[in-house]
């Protein structure tokens, strides 16, 4: 089964995990990668292709995205073009068939980060103990966590638990 885990934004990241259980062995493999922007939008060509080289079966998957909404001092246009993007992997994503669940960050952090700050140190602190192989980093010169990625991976975590 996969589960992809989204975080929209210009700071978001994607996950995937792929868990299989089978009579004598199971597996878990993660994926994640910052969000994908060509400009001023998400590079949604770039986002199915990533998707489609590591699930090779959609139907075994399961796809959950933060709920987003418009926050006080954002501009007109930013808030425009972060909706439109969010709203481009909601169509994908059903065009493809793949359910499509929306979960609020208060929601994802109770559970992921029950006991903790629900802080994004928390929230990478619990990837890097859940899933110590991952590397949680933008880019090889990256100094610290990438919060787009960590969040992904915690949402991603999320839809393991409840779908």
């Amino acid at each position: 089964m996969y589960y992809l885990g989204i975080d929209p934004g210009k700071g978001g990241g994607m996950a995937i995990i792929n868990k299989w259980s089978g009579a004598q062995n199971s597996y878990t493999h993660v994926h994640v990668t910052p969000m994908i922007w060509a400009g001023k939008s998400i590079d949604i060509i770039a986002m199915a292709d990533w998707i489609e080289n590591i699930v090779d079966n959609v139907d075994d998957f399961v796809s959950c995205i933060e709920k987003v909404h418009a926050m006080p001092h954002q501009g007109v246009t930013s808030m425009f073009n972060f909706g439109f993007s969010t709203g481009m992997i909601h169509g994908m994503l059903r065009s493809w068939g793949i359910p499509l669940h929306e979960v609020r960050p208060q929601d994802w952090k109770k559970d992921i980060l029950h006991g903790t700050a629900k802080d994004k140190a928390a929230a990478a602190d619990f990837c890097r103990r859940v899933y110590p192989e991952v590397i949680l980093l933008a880019t090889a010169r990256s100094k610290k966590p990438h919060s787009g990625i960590v969040d992904a991976l915690c949402i991603a975590r999320y839809a393991t638990l409840k779908y």
